[in-house]
């Protein structure tokens, strides 16, 4: 065969790919790249399916949407003439003859093929956006590249494509030398879909004191929700029966309006995931000017709550919307709140997880890279007296006063924790620091104890005056939402939360240069099992916003994971750090972490992220269309285009393809490995179908990922007691064929309808396919005309539909109903 009767449509069936090939493409292509070097960002991932055939691969190939339009400028796009070489250079990884180039030799180290020599490159058409590529290996390791038009057209070939090998950490050390600088969550604007009017089969629903125009649902509470004759698609809860925090009032009320919130928050979202008929309902948890946009002050209470949702939100994907508003005209709550309901729906529509409406316009958030001045920070940052670090006796706590001292020339540190001089490892410590030039008193205190934090800052004299603080102090007590107390919520609250309102509050007698708390990034992600902590540190967020609007100093630094021994990571196991490499977090050391504290304090802002993110892992994750929302600006991923490989991925799918004696083991393969990603081994080989989770190792939070990788896969709703009602490997795979088997059954009238679209798809002549209409809508207005159900609309809708897409969607809906 010639390249163009390849890679046009066969002439027999007009169908692509040609005969013969098989799907050799999961959907990992750019991230097997990625894993060697060659991380593309979205407009170079051109390529969208992929297929064998012995020594040749064929591929579809475009442009991504953003750049189609400019095709016509080039001969051949270089995004697009790239792409093209993508399946070569993926063969040429693969082949054990280039890389590893000896026996035992680690992949990691090995060298990897660059694309360098070019041979015998003809364009025959320029301009194209699209192409369908064949690939030849030939015996050298050199693949000759023909690439064609949807007609069967030449647009480019290539002879021989040589490559030249290269070390991996060369590769690697060029896409890390920029420098890792803190991130900035900014609010962006994004378009609202237009709602000319709200369509007819919406139902929503409002709970608890919130009242929408237009929407006559409503509930007083879940209770009243589930007991309903029918349960609508979407409910509305807004916390406003919980009293705001009084910026001016005292700390004690305000700490209590802040947990009283997250404790109604929290009973809310429990009530609403014990029921199982409010599986299929999504939540809108509203909050009013609590997001922290630009400029606006921050509802504390409602800042709490929406840490809390976003931690609700990883454990069950897909359950619960955030939604911040202003106000603004339309639509009433009991105390005067407003939104508008054809925003709401529109909000729905976009299917974004967290949104800000203001003035009917909806803004969204992005992590970026803020904005970092390339100077060093000033060694005045904290002022020349004391700098006070509350948990500064270990941890976290400990690194931050040896770097204050060495790096910024701090020569008097008081350090607060529960057990101050009793510490373990706290005279070492005093030594150390003494050792390096600093004066360093600690004290015990706890900092939810006003009248105790109060004394210790009375206890600094005039001669060093405080000049800085460092808010480092807080616990764990780590569950998920279903299994949270209210005992657990508030342990975690107190030092975090009352400890800053009171370090807010008693510190503005003294001139400070610097008031640093310290965060979480999972106050701005959501962390799946701490809820409460994540509720915690988003209330830090929103103070050091609010002290910024007064013009005092503030910064709020949300940390990422640390390594072991600094940190909230020291009292993780090997799942759990396994767990956020995944996420694409790396762990911090303490030079990184330093770092990234004094890139933090050039940045002058009220809060950043200080996190390093793995960039192969996100786009990996963005190309599997999983990476968080907020996550996209670091990692975009490029339009999803539909194609046989994307639904070849797709669980269901993949047992279809094999003879039945073998879907058992293809399902239990595949929860294994789910299984052993979830603890962290290397493959499913690792996990004995028949051992109980509980033995394995599994704690709440891998159950719950391993509930939500199976249900994100298999594309079925899960149980969130999955583990727990199916306790080995064994149980969950016979229970998810279960489910897969069910949501497959096909009725006869679903056979016909397929049917019917078949046909329609074989015939080429336009009068045919319009005498073909003209018999279908003549049979269905006869039918509808006899049946006792007969109704206006159903004849109007036969009678309107001009086409045939249009009569089969009718045909469709009549099946559904």
């Amino acid at each position: 065969m010639t390249a163009v009767d390849d890679l046009a449509p066969d002439s027999g069936t007009g169908l692509w790919p040609p005969s013969g090939v098989q799907p050799s493409d999961d959907g990992s292509l750019y991230d097997r790249l990625a894993e060697r070097g060659f991380d593309y960002g979205p407009i170079f991932q051109g390529v969208t399916a992929m297929w064998n055939r012995g020594e040749q691969t064929f591929a579809e190939v475009s442009l991504d949407e953003s750049v189609s339009d400019s095709a016509s400028a080039f001969g051949i796009h270089p995004a697009l003439l790239d792409a093209c070489l993508h399946p070569a250079l993926d063969e040429l990884i693969l082949d054990s003859k280039l890389v590893p180039e000896s026996p035992g030799q680690d992949r990691a180290t090995a060298r990897v093929p660059l694309p360098f020599s070019f041979t015998g490159v003809r364009l025959r058409r320029p301009g194209a956006a699209a192409v369908r590529a064949r690939m030849i290996r030939d015996e050298n390791g050199q693949a000759r590249i023909d690439a064609v038009d949807d007609a069967g057209e030449v647009v480019v070939s290539i002879d021989a494509v040589g490559a030249r090998l290269v070390d991996a950490d060369v590769l690697a050390a060029a896409s890390t030398a920029r420098r890792t600088v803190p991130l900035h969550l900014q609010w962006i604007e994004s378009a609202l879909p237009a709602a000319p009017s709200l369509p007819s089969g919406w139902v929503p629903a409002t709970l608890g004191s919130v009242r929408i125009p237009g929407i006559d649902r409503h509930y007083t509470d879940v209770t009243e929700l589930v007991a309903a004759d029918d349960i609508p698609d979407v409910v509305v809860w807004w916390i406003a029966d919980t009293p705001a925090v009084v910026e001016n009032g005292p700390v004690s009320g305000r700490a209590a309006a802040i947990r009283q919130s997250v404790h109604t928050a929290w009973d809310v979202l429990r009530s609403w995931l014990s029921v199982e008929r409010l599986s299929e309902t999504r939540l809108v948890v509203a909050t009013h000017r609590a997001a922290g946009l630009p400029n606006e002050s921050v509802e504390l209470t409602g800042a709490a709550v929406i840490g809390l949702v976003r931690s609700a939100q990883l454990e069950h994907p897909g359950r619960f919307v955030l939604l911040d508003h202003d106000g603004g005209p339309g639509l009433q709550a009991s105390s005067g709140e407003a939104l508008r309901a054809d925003v709401l729906w529109s909000v729905l529509e976009s299917g974004q997880a967290e949104v800000a409406v203001r003035d009917s316009r909806m803004f969204v958030p992005r992590l970026t890279a803020a904005g970092v001045s390339e100077a060093d920070t000033p060694r005045a940052a904290f002022g020349d007296g004391t700098v006070l670090i509350t948990g500064g006796t270990s941890g976290l706590g400990a690194v931050m006063a040896k770097h204050l001292v060495v790096a910024h020339g701090v020569e008097h540190l008081l350090l607060g924790s529960r057990r101050g001089p009793a510490g373990d490892g706290v005279a070492e410590l005093v030594a150390e620091l003494a050792s390096l030039g600093a004066e360093a008193r600690v004290v015990a205190c706890d900092v939810a104890d006003r009248a105790e934090l109060a004394a210790v800052l009375d206890s600094i004299g005039t001669e060093h005056p405080l000049t800085a603080v460092i808010h480092s102090a807080g616990v764990l007590d780590d569950a998920t939402i279903e299994s949270l107390t209210a005992q657990q919520i508030d342990r975690v609250l107190a030092p975090k939360v009352d400890g800053a309102l009171h370090l807010n509050e008693l510190t503005r007698v003294h001139d400070l240069s610097a008031f640093v708390v310290f965060s979480s990034l999972a106050a701005v992600l959501g962390s799946a099992g701490q809820g409460n902590y994540a509720a915690a540190n988003s209330v830090l967020d929103g103070l050091a916003r609010a002290r910024r609007a007064e013009q005092l100093p503030a910064l709020s630094v949300a940390w990422g994971p640390w390594n072991q021994d600094t940190g909230m990571t020291g009292h993780l196991g090997r799942a759990a750090v396994a767990r956020l490499e995944r996420m694409g977090t790396k762990v911090l050391g303490n030079d990184e972490g330093t770092a990234l504290l004094d890139a933090a304090l050039a940045a002058d802002e009220a809060m950043v992220v200080c996190v390093e993110f793995d960039k192969p892992t996100l786009a990996a994750q963005a190309r599997a269309g999983m990476l968080p929302d907020v996550l996209s600006g670091l990692a975009p991923a490029r339009a999803q285009r539909a194609s046989s490989v994307v639904a070849g991925r797709r669980l269901a799918a993949r047992l279809a393809a094999v003879p039945e004696e073998e879907r058992e083991a293809l399902m239990l393969g595949f929860v294994r490995d789910n299984a052993a990603a979830v603890l962290g081994y290397p493959s499913g080989a690792a996990i004995d179908p028949e051992t109980p989770f509980s033995a394995m190792g599994f704690d709440s939070l891998g159950g719950v990922e391993l509930r939500n990788r199976l249900a994100e896969a298999a594309e079925v709703k899960l149980p969130s007691t999955l583990v727990f009602d199916y306790p080995t490997v064994d149980a969950v795979a016979k229970f998810l064929r279960s489910r897969l088997d069910a949501n497959s059954a096909t009725s006869p009238t679903d056979d016909h309808i397929a049917s019917l679209r078949a046909l329609l798809a074989m015939m080429s002549s336009g009068g045919e396919r319009e005498r073909f209409i003209e018999r279908i809508r003549a049979t269905l207005a006869e039918t509808v005309k006899e049946s006792e159900s007969d109704t206006r609309s159903d004849r109007a809708a036969i009678a309107a539909a001009s086409n045939p897409e249009e009569l089969l969607a009718f045909l469709d809906q009549q099946t559904a109903e």
